[in-house]
């Protein structure tokens, strides 16, 4: 059983699907469905991924390159670009067979101007961005292992079930329909909490 809001609950039992909307209460601006599926749930919100909650973990698919130079990549530097320095070095110090696959947690930076007690959650799921991304089968089998070493990272924090807040990752400048991602993340036995515009 999953608690969905004060008033809502939801029960995925059998691989059942259930969705339910909720307009949350005082912001008009970000309405969220929750679809419960084979006991994984992943919650959709419309508004700001940057308003999620303080202590949150934000994660978004990356390159092995070093550049957050555009989609959301750009404004996570904007606003952490501690964070962003400690995701351009590890790259320089990686092969990108290396990180292919993998997940760089990065905890933001006090002095940075973003607002809130993050946590980055860099998914290495492509060599290269924009026009020299790889395939997106790819891409694809690579969020899979990524998203595998981000759960094996989790057991290492308190609260190692804890949501993971997410843009709809692989679907901007990766150009993977959001369908394909989507049906890896419910097979990766965690939630998540994706943002759309």
């Amino acid at each position: 059983m999953y608690k969905m809001c004060d008033r809502t609950r939801a029960f995925a039992l059998g691989g059942v699907n259930i969705a339910v909307r909720q307009k949350l209460k005082g912001n008009t601006n970000q309405e969220v469905e929750y679809r419960a599926v084979n006991m994984n749930l992943i919650k959709y919100v419309k508004g700001d991924l940057f308003c999620a909650p303080a202590g949150a973990i934000l994660a978004h698919s990356c390159n092995c390159r070093g550049s957050w130079g555009g989609g959301v990549a750009a404004v996570f530097r904007r606003k952490f670009p501690g964070a962003y320095k400690t995701y351009e070095n590890h790259c320089a110090k990686h092969a990108p067979t290396q990180l292919l696959g993998t997940c760089l947690m990065i905890p933001t930076d006090i002095s940075d101007p973003g607002t809130g007690d993050y946590i980055i959650a860099c998914l290495f799921t492509s060599d290269l961005g924009g026009g020299g991304a790889d395939a997106p089968d790819q891409i694809l089998r690579h969020t899979k292992s990524a998203l595998g070493d981000l759960k094996e990272q989790l057991q290492e924090l308190d609260n190692p079930s804890q949501p993971v807040y997410m843009p709809k990752i692989n679907a901007g400048i990766f150009r993977v329909p959001w369908e394909d991602t989507e049906a890896v993340l419910k097979e990766s036995d965690h939630n998540y909490v994706v943002y759309e515009l």
